[in-house]
């Protein structure tokens, strides 16, 4: 069967150790010093993936890595709600942080977390209104990367660099030692700037998020401060 084809291999992509998925690339000399590198996506879609299997196969493994994995991402958290971009799929730990993309914020997180939520009973309410917020304000730039008057939700906030010098340094860095990073260059290359597009893959991933009787849903838990007992605590998330 097909599914069970796939979730072998989404499971056998975790790290119970990290909390993370490996990201498949090539044999480029580029590919392999990111192997052990991880994007915020490729957390997200074998969360959902593993949530649905579990569910709809009742796996204990697969609903256990979903688990696992969705309560890393919100351990990781930013302070101000940000789901961060790179992760070491050795150790769990953040890479680097920037880009923070609105899709994340309002879409793909959620998603993720709500498959992991239905299917391991696990309340991620809290770390889904954060990461949603953010987009209202975002501190690194002030603002909001919400545009009424163009109607539009702008794509990211980035580090002002050049050729993504950030992610490229410190994945370098940290793949000849798991600790090592350039502190440096986050004071040097600053996120302060943004993405002005829109692709149309976020409009639809809001839509397939946010379903009316979610929306409902989520306002009456917020009302009824349900998710104070959340299980994911990230009241605490460390500084990355």
């Amino acid at each position: 069967m097909l599914a069970e084809q796939l979730a072998i291999g989404l499971k056998g992509s975790f790290n119970s150790k990290s909390g993370t998925f490996s990201h498949q690339g090539g044999t480029t000399r580029r590919a392999i010093l990111r192997a052990h590198v991880a994007c915020f996506a490729d957390l997200v879609y074998p969360t959902i993936a593993l949530s649905h299997y579990g569910a709809a196969f009742d796996d204990d493994e697969a609903k256990s890595c979903a688990r696992v994995c969705a309560r890393k991402m919100c351990d990781m958290q930013g302070h101000s709600g940000q789901w961060w971009w790179h992760f070491d799929t050795r150790t769990g730990q953040v890479i680097e942080e920037y880009p923070v993309y609105a899709v994340h914020q309002d879409a793909m997180a959620p998603m993720a977390l709500f498959a992991a939520e239905q299917a391991c009973h696990a309340d991620v309410g809290r770390n889904i209104r954060r990461g949603v917020e953010w987009l209202t304000h975002a501190p690194e730039i002030n603002g909001s990367l919400i545009d009424p008057e163009s109607d539009l939700i702008w794509r990211k906030v980035a580090r002002r660099e050049p050729n993504k010098l950030s992610r490229g340094v410190n994945a370098a860095l940290s793949a000849v030692r798991t600790g090592w990073r350039a502190p440096v260059l986050g004071s040097l290359f600053r996120p302060v700037r943004i993405d002005y597009e829109s692709r149309p893959y976020h409009m639809g991933w809001i839509l397939y998020a946010w379903p009316t009787q979610r929306i409902e849903e989520f306002a009456t838990r917020r009302k009824g401060k349900a998710d104070e007992s959340h299980t994911f605590a990230v009241a605490d998330a460390p500084s990355v």
